[in-house]
């Protein structure tokens, strides 16, 4: 089996050097202008926040962020209950937000494969993990809180 590297934040800072590289080098049409592209700083605070709150709950629950080890309770709770994956919806928001403040067409292209890469490369794995650990609880919390939004 191949190995891959599972470690979120390495996709995260390798899609944002990837996102600067792009506009510098390639970056396509210009379809935000100045300074209408600083907008773009909304979505990234609200995905930082969305990070840092979900750690925060993580954190208190005292469970593994990582996927190289086994969460040992289920996060329900604070930003958990409005979406599955608010660590990966933070994400995300902040290239979106990276994007529009670069403000060039090819940057924007990094956000759906950065968000196709986490749906199948992170959260299928993840999710497959808390349904055999948690069951029942899990299957439950699946079905009242979407993966995204």
């Amino acid at each position: 089996m191949a190995h891959t590297i599972h470690f979120p934040p390495a996709y995260f800072i390798a899609s944002v050097v990837t996102m600067i590289g792009l506009s510098i080098f390639a970056p396509g049409a210009r379809i935000i202008p100045f300074p209408w592209s600083f907008l773009g700083i909304l979505p990234f605070v609200l995905g930082a926040l969305l990070d840092v709150r979900a750690d925060r709950v993580v954190r208190t629950r005292e469970t593994a962020a990582e996927d190289s080890e086994p969460p040992s309770s289920l996060a329900t709770d604070g930003v958990f209950r409005i979406c599955r994956n608010p660590m990966y919806l933070g994400f995300v928001l902040m290239l979106l937000g990276l994007a529009m403040c670069l403000g060039y067409a090819i940057p924007f292209l990094v956000v759906p494969v950065v968000a196709l890469i986490l749906q199948f490369v992170f959260v299928r794995d993840e999710e497959r993990i808390l349904e055999e650990k948690f069951g029942d609880i899990w299957s439950t919390y699946k079905s009242e809180v979407r993966r995204w939004v």
